[in-house]
């Protein structure tokens, strides 16, 4: 069904990632699988059963649920969930997610896997991340901040797997559609142009980069979904000229 659609962004497929909840029949063996839920007054009949799944944008196909149980002690969280599904997408996936899964580890995740990501961010997190941001391009609705992406204290603990060293640069977005909707996002646009071009990111200037973005795709609107992505794809052809030059002793890896 995916491969009879094509692609939703730039030759690219797009995956909306989202959890729910389903009660199963009050069968024993599910039971033990999957406890029902508990309240003041005792133990539910049906048992309840956690699932992330990835439906691709353009043909609304889902990816085979990841699942797990929603309580007791082998209860597992959305986010750890969502690891699974990122394996399922082709190399070049983008995963997009709302803020539920706006968190460092989910990111992780998916870089890990080589996949990009953009997700929405609740108004306090947004905030925290941009304290320590530099803003790097703005409009009269918009700005957009890099930043270096570590996991907080608290995400250390809830995610003792995260190595030492874990960071992420990414750019946040915040983005004001009209007076009562504003979306805070994060997500990676020189990684792109590096690929290209079969270049490491690193030897992309960011500001440059940043400043081509800026300039090819914010600077005028386009009247549909087909002139916003031949707009980004002259975007990312002009950002490939963006290069860092060659320096003694100056590494990109």
């Amino acid at each position: 069904m995916i491969e009879a659609t094509g692609p939703s962004f730039d030759g690219r497929r797009v995956y909306l990632v989202d959890g729910t909840t389903i009660t199963l029949a009050p069968e024993p063996v599910l039971r033990r699988e999957f406890p029902s839920a508990s309240n003041q007054h005792g133990v539910g009949v049906w048992p309840v059963t956690l699932l992330v799944v990835a439906h691709e944008l353009s043909s609304g196909a889902a990816l085979i649920p990841s699942v797990g149980a929603m309580y007791g002690e082998r209860a597992v969280s959305e986010t750890a969930l969502a690891r699974d599904l990122f394996v399922q997408m082709p190399a070049d996936g983008i995963v997009m997610a709302d803020a539920g899964f706006g968190f460092f580890a989910v990111a992780w995740d998916a870089r890990q896997t080589n996949r990009d990501f953009v997700f929405r961010l609740t108004e306090s997190r947004f905030t925290a991340l941009r304290r320590r941001a530099t803003i790097v391009a703005s409009g009269e609705n918009w700005t957009t901040d890099s930043h270096t992406w570590r996991p907080s204290e608290k995400e250390r603990q809830s995610h003792p797997d995260l190595p030492p060293d874990a960071v992420l640069k990414v750019r946040l977005h915040e983005i004001r559609i009209h007076d009562t909707l504003t979306l805070f996002l994060v997500t990676q646009f020189r990684r792109q142009a590096a690929a290209l071009i079969a270049e490491p990111p690193r030897r992309m200037s960011f500001k440059s980069t940043w400043t081509t973005f800026n300039i090819f795709l914010w600077s005028s609107q386009a009247k549909d979904s087909s002139g916003w992505r031949a707009k980004y794809r002259q975007a990312l052809q002009m950002a490939t000229q963006d290069k860092l030059p060659n320096r003694p002793g100056r590494s990109f890896e």
